[in-house]
């Protein structure tokens, strides 16, 4: 809550760990118990006389805490939900984390990603080593805003 780790939670809220993290656990089962019901009435038959779908991006700042690189990401989400009903079909971020770095640019490299136009490459969604190094040029020739 409000960037703080969960031991700063527990001595402000003046509890135990094991009462907080209870309290997770709760809410964590609650939402759980919140979807099965609304995806059982969608499963079964929702009344939906006509979809008005609406979608949204949203992006999100992220602080990458490892010990090799600590930096910002940006990340994006899309997401799409019946304007009506308000049941949200799925929010999608830009994030894969059972991919591995390395792996990701071997097979890029074996794939001629780097000779194919951004949007046409088989890793498209991937930011690879070179990507990285043309936005570092691209962006040492711009001033920074003040």
């Amino acid at each position: 809550m409000n960037k703080s780790p969960m031991r700063g939670i527990c001595e402000v809220a003046d509890v135990d760990p094991k009462t907080l993290y209870g309290k997770i656990d709760f809410l964590y089962r609650q939402c759980l118990y919140f979807i099965a019901d609304r995806e059982g009435r969608l499963l079964e038959g929702m009344p939906i006389r006509r979809l008005y779908l609406g979608c949204e991006r949203q992006d999100y700042v992220v602080s990458w805490n490892r010990q090799e690189e600590r930096r910002n990401l940006l990340l994006h989400a899309i997401g799409t939900a019946d304007t009506e009903t308000r049941y949200v079909f799925g929010m999608h971020l830009s994030f894969e984390g059972t991919l591995e770095a390395e792996v990701v640019e071997e097979e890029a490299r074996q794939a001629g990603d780097y000779d194919a136009k951004p949007p046409l490459r088989p890793h498209a969604r991937c930011w690879l080593k070179g990507d990285y190094a043309v936005a570092l040029n691209r962006s040492a020739g711009c001033p920074r805003p003040r």
